[in-house]
């Protein structure tokens, strides 16, 4: 498993103090409140103070003191060690731990490889397949089960002929 996850990309500076404004790739913004401490480009950063809007969250972090500073941020990946990271609700995962996983459809047959999670409204996850790449998006009655431990995911066959999109 991967050792740091991505929590989100740093947007702009926010204000004159140094704090930035960070778009998050959590459903819930809010866990990142529980972080002390994040790594941009390597290097690591206090976390000293966190501010959830609807659509962004901002941050203080230890050595960025000014809208110059931040400036600097700008478009940089922000990550935390998976061991500092929010814990999650059973039956939970981090995006980065499904990437990966072997897909297959429930009477056994194996489809390919997840190799992305487009994050949206519904997730669609896109699968590379021997033939194809393979686009579906990620619904309940998919009957889906994600063993990232095993890097395995099974799909209820018909429904994932139904809803899945073939690209050659």
């Amino acid at each position: 498993m991967e050792k740091f996850l991505e929590i989100g990309e740093i947007v702009k500076p926010q204000g004159i103090k140094g704090e930035v404004k960070l778009r998050p790739y959590s459903e819930e913004p809010t866990r990142i409140k529980q972080i002390k401490r994040v790594y941009i480009d390597g290097r690591e950063y206090d976390v000293l103070s966190v501010k959830v809007a609807p659509d962004a969250v901002f941050l203080a972090l230890s050595g960025i003191f000014s809208r110059n500073d931040a400036e600097l941020y700008r478009g940089k990946i922000v990550t935390v060690k998976r061991e500092d990271a929010p814990k999650l609700k059973k039956g939970n995962f981090y995006i980065v731990d499904v990437i990966g996983c072997i897909l297959f459809t429930s009477d056994g047959e194996e489809i390919g490889v997840v190799e992305d999670i487009i994050k949206g409204v519904q997730d669609v996850y896109v699968v590379k397949g021997k033939n194809a790449k393979i686009s579906f998006p990620l619904l309940n009655d998919l009957n889906y089960e994600i063993d990232v431990e095993n890097k395995k995911m099974v799909v209820d066959k018909k429904r994932f002929l139904e809803v899945s999109l073939y690209e050659n």
